[in-house]
This record gives structure tokens, C-alpha cells and sequence, in this order.
């Protein structure tokens, strides 16, 4: 348990990370198509804007692994099939009724 909310905890560190330099990169290429007064799709066609193409590219390929990574933590997070009856998937355990 403890080692897959470790790989939970790195998963979401590098999700976040991704995210700050996805914003950081929007920043950029939002205010050169502002100052260059380009429509989005114009802006944003690699054939039609070659000087850009590589940070576009770059801008595509991190909203993947945003969306790689979130998949794998969804994949951590998810409960087994072959949890027992009494377990309460909330956090607590259920403790038998004592017989007498």
C-alpha cells in the first residue's frame, strides 16, 4: 500500500509539474498570436506557422502526458474487485461483531 500511494504522490508531482510548464508555454504562444493577431486555427496550424511550429508541437505533446499521467494515478487509485465484503471502501474497516 505504502509504496503505491509513494508512486501515487510522484505520478501527481510530475502531473503538476507538466501542468506549470503547459501554462508557462500557453503564456507564450497566446501572446504572440495576440500580438500577431492571428486567429487561433491560423495560429495554431503547424504548416501555416513554421516559426512556432516546435513550441505547438511541444505544447501538444504535454497535454498527452498530462493526460498519460492522470491515467496512471487513476490506475493506482483504483480498488481491487477482490476486496472482502466488510471493507468500507471509505478508509475504515469494518470490525466484527463479538460473539459471546
Amino acid at each position: 500500500m505504502l509504496h503505491k500511494t509513494l508512486q501515487l504522490i510522484e505520478t501527481m508531482q510530475r502531473y503538476f509539474a507538466t501542468k506549470h510548464k503547459l501554462k508557462t508555454l500557453k503564456g507564450v504562444l497566446e501572446e504572440a498570436r495576440r500580438k500577431r493577431r492571428e486567429t487561433i486555427a491560423s495560429f495554431y496550424d503547424l504548416h501555416k506557422n513554421v516559426s512556432f511550429a516546435t513550441q505547438i508541437t511541444q505544447f501538444v505533446e504535454l497535454k498527452k502526458q498530462m493526460d498519460y499521467l492522470l491515467i496512471e494515478a487513476e490506475k493506482l487509485v483504483e480498488i481491487p474487485d477482490t476486496l472482502p465484503d466488510d471493507v468500507d471502501i471509505t478508509g475504515s474497516v469494518e470490525s466484527p461483531v463479538p460473539k459471546d
